[in-house]
């Protein structure tokens, strides 16, 4: 183990290498993002044309360059946030009885000692959930699971 003393009340992981990898992974990933995003690598993204124009020409006080470099910020802050979802979804799959699912909607699929499945919807402070979408999204998956016989959790921090 690379570093057992990080783990000492961290006893519901059973595998802790796998959890400094992924802490490794997501360290890796935001030093790279310091990197400059090429013009090319922006242009994958997609684009809100409408309202890059309306920066541009009159919410701001900015020239195209200063608008294009603030749009580069916000496609790596968005990068970041969906990282660190991603980072979260990991880390809960190394959970004892959790595993990360293909059911739609869900993240987590967690199976209890009585073997009842229990659907999580992972959701992290960064999300831009509001009380409506909560609402909607606990109400959508709800209705799903009632027929399945399916616990539904929607986790995470500022969620509501």
């Amino acid at each position: 183990m690379k570093n057992n003393n990080y783990f000492q009340n961290l006893k519901f992981f059973t595998d802790k290498n796998k959890v400094l990898d992924l802490i490794y992974d997501l360290v890796y990933f935001f030093l790279n993002t310091k990197e400059p995003i090429s013009i090319k690598e922006f242009n994958k993204n997609k684009i809100d044309p409408i309202k890059l124009i309306f920066e541009y020409f009159s919410v701001h006080d900015r020239n195209l360059i200063q608008t294009i470099n603030a749009e580069k910020q916000r496609q790596r802050d968005k990068s970041k946030s969906n990282k660190i979802g991603e980072f979260h979804e990991n880390l809960v799959s190394l959970l004892p009885n959790c595993q990360k699912t293909n059911e739609f909607g869900f993240d987590i699929e967690f199976n209890n000692k009585k073997q009842q499945k229990i659907l999580i919807e992972l959701k992290n402070k960064h999300n831009t959930m509001n009380s409506s979408s909560a609402s909607t999204t606990y109400s959508k998956n709800g209705r799903r699971i009632t027929n399945q016989k399916s616990w539904f959790l929607l986790f995470g921090r500022n969620c509501f």
